[in-house]
Order: structure tokens, then sequence, then C-alpha cells
């Protein structure tokens, strides 16, 4: 982590078992994470920022953290795959404001802000950490229509599908949870998506010949639209189990990759495919009985 400058406005109020702070400003940081998922220490449980908060032994407060033209990347390696997914984030402009330990009715903090998504496409984020039954928060946020090819580095996975190329109509998301569970619902609409088979350890392409029945058939494996003409629009749920072992920004990303996944492949939409498809038949039916009807 690197913070070129930084500097805070005088404190509002230092006394014996009270602290409250005015604004930190942090210019130009640049920080990197790195992890290794294939190494999870499920012994090593991450603390969310509520509990760091009351952990504190006197009251405390902040009015105001605020990050300007910022610059984070996120690494982590997952399964068999020697290339690690990664986010890269620019332009990060935040603020985590009311930050506090001293009201259990209020908000922990809130934070909100936007950035440039691997440098090209404008994200942007609200969350809100309250006190409560096992550290309860929500997220909110949404991302500018872009090419799906720059998801493909945050997307790297074990598995062996990659994205090839796609177009993103628009992507949003409201996610709610606690340090146990994220659930919630991401809006994440596409077309002309197409994936490509790649090798688990090396992420390189299988080649052309491969590729081509993986285009020819991918229909059969995941929606290249959606919406979709013929199943309508899917919103894909959310519903993790959070691993206590990563951090709160971890849960995130968890919970945003369950939506995508269930926004894209069939296996995990088939129920509410075939209630649409019945629903469209069944109006079908309904209309040309209006249309016999009349005539």
């Amino acid at each position: 982590v690197e913070v070129p400058e930084w500097y805070m406005t005088p404190p509002d109020m230092v006394d014996t078992g009270l602290v409250q702070l005015s604004t930190l400003y942090l210019n130009r940081p640049y920080a990197e994470i790195f992890k290794d998922g294939r190494l999870p220490f499920p012994d090593h449980v991450k603390k969310y920022p509520q509990q760091l908060l009351e952990a504190i032994p006197i009251d405390f407060g902040m009015d105001r953290v605020e990050v300007n033209d910022g610059v984070l990347v996120i690494e982590e390696l997952h399964g068999e795959r020697k290339i690690a997914a990664r986010i890269e984030l620019t332009e990060l402009n935040a603020a985590i404001t009311d930050l506090q330990n001293s009201n259990q009715d209020d908000p922990a903090f809130v934070m909100a802000g936007s950035a440039m998504l691997q440098g090209s496409t404008l994200a942007e984020v609200r969350a809100e950490y309250s006190y409560g039954y096992r550290n309860p928060y929500t997220l909110t946020g949404r991302m500018d229509p872009t090419h799906l090819s720059i998801m493909k580095k945050f997307l790297e996975h074990s598995g062996n599908l990659s994205i090839k190329s796609g177009q993103v109509d628009n992507l949003s998301f409201d996610l709610r949870g606690n340090q146990d569970t994220t659930f919630g619902a991401v809006d994440f609409r596409y077309s002309n998506l197409e994936v490509e088979l790649v090798d688990k350890a090396t992420g390189e392409s299988k080649g052309e010949l491969v590729n081509f029945f993986t285009g020819a058939f991918g229909g059969l494996v995941y929606h290249k639209d959606n919406p979709s003409a013929k199943y309508g629009l899917h919103l894909g749920k959310v519903g993790v189990a959070n691993k206590p072992y990563k951090a709160f920004i971890g849960h995130w990303m968890e919970g945003l990759l369950d939506g995508l996944i269930n926004s894209v492949l069939r296996t995990k939409t088939q129920k509410r495919d075939r209630a649409y498809r019945k629903q469209v038949r069944e109006k079908r039916k309904e209309e040309k009985k209006a249309i016999k009807e009349k005539g």
C-alpha cells in the first residue's frame, strides 16, 4: 500500500473516553492485494468492520475518510489455474462517512464510490454496515455498458470455460446479508455471449476446432442473450454461505459471481425457463382464443 499524500483536518473532539475525528484525505493511494485461493486456511476467521470498531476501547467516530484518484489491484488464484483472476480499479474516488462505534442504532459507517473497472468502464457501489445480529450489511451498485471481454480477467476461475466475446447492456446488483450469508439479486443483461474452452491450468484456448463445437452447441449450456426472445429475462438470484476466512470484500465478490452464474448457465435457470415457456404457451392460447371469438 502506498499513499503519497494524505492529511487530516483538526479533530472535532478529543476527550477522556471519546475521540471524534473530522476528515482524513488520502490522495492517489495505490494498493495491491494477492490471495492464493488454493490455501483457504479455514481456521483463520476474518473479522467484519463492525467487530473491529466495537473492539476499540473508547467511543470513537470519524466524519469522513475520502479517497481521491486511487488505484486498487486484486489478484486471486483458484483451483488448478496458474493465472490469477485480476480486478483493476483505477480513478478510484470513494468516501467512508459517519464512522462510529458509540450508537448501536445507527450504521457503523456508509461507504460509496466509483472507479474505472479494468481501466475502461465506470462502476459505482454503495455499502452500509450496521450493528446487529451477525453484523448485517447492504450493497448496491451498477456498471456502464461495455464489452464482455473486460470481465474475462475478473471471472477467471478453475473451470474450462472462459469469456470470448459479447456485450454488457446493463449490470446492477442489490445484495444484503451478514457475516454468514449473502443474498439478493443481480440484473445482468447482455447480448451475443460467446465462450471458449480453455486449459484448466493455463487458461489458454483449446484451439479453433474444439471451440467451433463449443460455439455451435454453447446454447445448450449457457444463455447467449439475456433477456432472450425464448426465455425472457433471467435475474440472477444470489444465495451463498460466506467463507469465514475471506474478508468482507471477498463476500461481495462471491455474491456478485453467484448472481452472474445464475443469470448465464442454463443448468441454473431450467426451472424458471420451463415456467416461462409454459406461461408463453398459455398466453398464446388465450390470444388465439380471443381472436377466434371475435371472428
